[in-house]
């Protein structure tokens, strides 16, 4: 596939946060992305000389502009113009299509179509597909698709598509307020979007074909609220900000690796901080929800004023290591197919050869699935029976798995699977372990391996500070 450019991973949460650099690169993506540096100037008022010192900041610090004869340019239209509502910036629409399989009407078709009852138009329409996939559909899809052609052994590659699609980004964020379609194709193509949209901050939706009706992965009003550091989702705890003061992650680092409840002066002698700072700081982590407080409770023969210990093990006794605390696994199940082993017993294996042993195995899968692999895979596994039309729907998905979930972060580091089952189910598996910061993986059956969708080393890089990254 064929693209320009080379992409850069811009931070813009930092930047967006500070009132200047914000209202200029607001002014800048409502003017379609570009503008004349004099008429910045005039539509910020920022005086000149700070302006100069900012927009140089913004080149050479942040990466996000570029200047070219005085006129200043966002590096990639996406998501700023979006976010910022520039209504002279076209849009762009990337997809995933797999094989016709006797239908009349694409994927593709249905998801613009949804998109435009919405009020998007597009001034490109680019389709990712196999050979084969593209020759069963010659003239059963719109004009306006442009093909971008990629192999059999990528689109069985969460890495390989990833890093195919890399190839035709920079030109569409560059021009173009793109939004991204996972509905179609394989399951590594659709973890490859996820990740791609999750990197560079860029909508991504998901349509039901039976119905056409649409499903935001990442809306606009998610987008705008991360990097405006605002709470995305209700239950979601903010790990980052906690752990962005010094005292508060030696805190939380001391009970993630007790693992348990800890006293006020267990907690001091550990952590070195002083009580009356940490008495106030455990007020503020009580407060938003990230730690418990339990009273007359006896620890270690005493009974301290009050008890203290984290709401949920996952994430943090996992980025900074818990002898104690045990692990347990959520995963996906689908039909048995004719099968002797399943796909979550292949997961354990390649988890067991990475150094994970488990004490809780849930799997979430249909009636009908329960009934073909009774008796014959994972005796000390708990199920979980969904109903077939769960399954089908991202929001339903969602909603029956989080209170599983959050009963076994309470008392587990906890390992997710998206594997089987149905891709509304995997899409459901991935929004959940954005928004509790939990590991995720894929296991490709055929060759018994194992990718983390989302690692140890993610969710590090993603919560602790530079100065703080844990082995």
């Amino acid at each position: 596939m064929e693209g320009e450019g080379t992409l850069r991973i811009i931070d813009y949460k930092p930047v967006l946060e500070k009132v200047e650099k914000r209202a200029i690169l607001e002014r800048l993506a409502v003017s379609g992305g570009e503008v004349q540096k004099s008429e910045l100037e005039s539509i910020t008022e920022v005086p000149s000389r700070s302006l100069d010192k900012i927009l140089y900041k913004l080149v050479s610090t942040h990466g996000i502009i570029t200047i070219d004869n005085d006129r200043v340019k966002l590096r990639y239209k996406t998501p700023l113009c979006y976010i910022f509502d520039s209504p002279g910036t076209p849009y762009a629409y990337l997809g995933l299509l797999g094989e016709r399989k006797g239908r009349s009407k694409c994927e593709t078709q249905t998801a613009v179509e949804a998109l435009e009852g919405l009020g998007f138009k597009f001034a490109r329409v680019r389709v990712i597909n196999t050979e084969r996939g593209i020759g069963e559909w010659v003239g059963a899809v719109p004009s306006y698709v442009e093909w971008c052609r990629v192999g059999g052994e990528d689109v069985s590659s969460v890495e390989r598509m990833e890093s195919r699609i890399e190839e035709v980004l920079p030109e569409l964020l560059r021009d173009y307020i793109l939004i991204m379609d996972c509905t179609s194709l394989t399951v590594p193509a659709t973890l490859a979007f996820f990740r791609l949209a999750g990197k560079f901050k860029i909508p991504l939706i998901y349509v039901y074909e039976g119905t056409g009706e649409l499903a935001w992965v990442a809306s606009k009003e998610d987008i705008y609220r991360e990097l405006m550091g605002e709470k995305i989702t209700e239950g979601a705890l903010d790990y980052k900000s906690a752990l962005e003061n010094e005292n508060k992650r030696r805190a939380l680092k001391e009970l993630a690796h007790a693992g348990r409840l800890m006293g006020m002066r267990g907690l001091e002698r550990r952590s070195k901080i002083p009580v009356s700072t940490l008495h106030t700081l455990l007020e503020d982590l009580w407060r938003e929800g990230i730690i418990t407080r339990e009273y007359g409770v006896e620890i270690k023969g005493k009974i301290p004023l009050y008890g203290v210990e984290l709401r949920y093990k996952s994430p943090l006794c996992h980025i900074f290591g818990s002898p104690r605390t045990p692990y347990a696994y959520l995963g996906l199940l689908g039909e048995r197919m004719g099968r002797s082993d399943s796909e979550t017993e292949t997961a354990l294996k390649l988890l067991k050869k990475e150094g994970f042993t488990f004490k809780r195995i849930r799997i979430v899968t249909t009636h009908k699935g329960a009934a073909e692999w009774e008796g014959v895979t994972l005796r000390n596994a708990d199920w979980h029976l969904v109903k077939d039309n769960e399954i089908k729907i991202v929001e339903t998905m969602k909603s029956v798995v989080e209170g599983i979930l959050r009963d076994l972060l309470r008392k587990y580091i906890l390992i997710l699977d998206c594997t089987s089952l149905t891709k509304p189910a995997t899409i459901a598996y991935y929004k959940l372990a954005i928004k509790y910061k939990i590991p995720l993986v894929y296991v490709y059956e055929d060759r018994k391996e194992l990718t983390w969708i989302i690692s140890k080393e993610d969710l590090q890089k993603e919560l602790l500070p530079s100065t703080e990254k844990e082995d």
